[in-house]
């Protein structure tokens, strides 16, 4: 699994990465608002997260055939 890297170095090309904030895991995406400066986002939502370190999502499981 890669490792956390500082946030500044997060895409911010609108896909979802794990983000952290010191307190919490969340699933964001950096999102702009008209001409504003942009925010990270959580379910369509500026929650006010400011997140300190982000992670690529990981794969999702392989699912068996039965």
């Amino acid at each position: 699994m890669t490792e956390w890297q500082p946030i500044e170095t997060a895409p911010k090309d609108g896909d979802s990465v794990l983000t952290w904030d010191g307190e919490r895991v969340d699933m964001a995406h950096w999102s702009t608002f008209g001409d504003g400066p942009g925010c990270w986002v959580v379910d369509n939502t500026d929650v006010g997260i400011k997140p300190t370190h982000w992670m690529p999502r990981p794969e999702p499981p392989v699912q068996a055939t039965p």
